[in-house]
């Protein structure tokens, strides 16, 4: 694969960071590029370029973004061009306790399919005790790359 994947994370008490230094660590071990760095540092115009993107977020209260992610949420609420080149997954965090379980990463993955981007997994939600529900979502992430990485733009129609 040429171009890097680029993980994103939003986090409240370091979850969701912890589980992305995880994935960037597999793809590095496997041989791929990979980056990581918090949604607060992301620029919603280049996401149109980032190729494939993997998201894990958490929800903070009553399924809103941490307070690190609220103005990449609501930049993206506010967007209009379509981000038809980007390729993602999302993995939210959150307590099924709440009624809106894992409310922030729906609501990302809402908005990135009213943009248009491309799905290549479906969106999963990750409770409380998230580790082995991670450990099984990483490997089908893993697997699916070593499957096909040369079809990952096209993906998205093919699940």
């Amino acid at each position: 694969m040429t171009r890097a994947i680029n993980i994103f994370y939003a986090t409240g008490n370091g979850n969701a960071r912890r589980v992305a230094q995880k994935l960037e660590e597999q793809l590095l071990e496997e041989g791929l590029s990979a980056t990581r760095r918090n949604l607060r540092d992301c620029d919603l115009n280049v996401l149109q370029e980032t190729g494939l993107a993997v998201f894990f977020v958490s929800t903070w209260g009553e399924g809103d973004p941490p307070p690190d992610a609220e103005a990449f949420f609501d930049a993206v609420a506010q967007h209009e061009n379509p981000l038809s080149k980007l390729n993602y997954c999302m993995v939210g965090l959150g307590d099924s306790c709440f009624v809106n379980f894992c409310g922030a990463s729906v609501t990302l993955d809402n908005h990135f399919e009213r943009l248009a981007a491309n799905r290549v997994m479906p969106l999963e939600k990750l409770d409380a005790y998230f580790m082995p529900g991670f450990q099984k979502w990483k490997d089908r992430f893993i697997d699916l790359l070593r499957q096909s990485p040369q079809h990952l733009p096209q993906l998205s129609g093919a699940l």
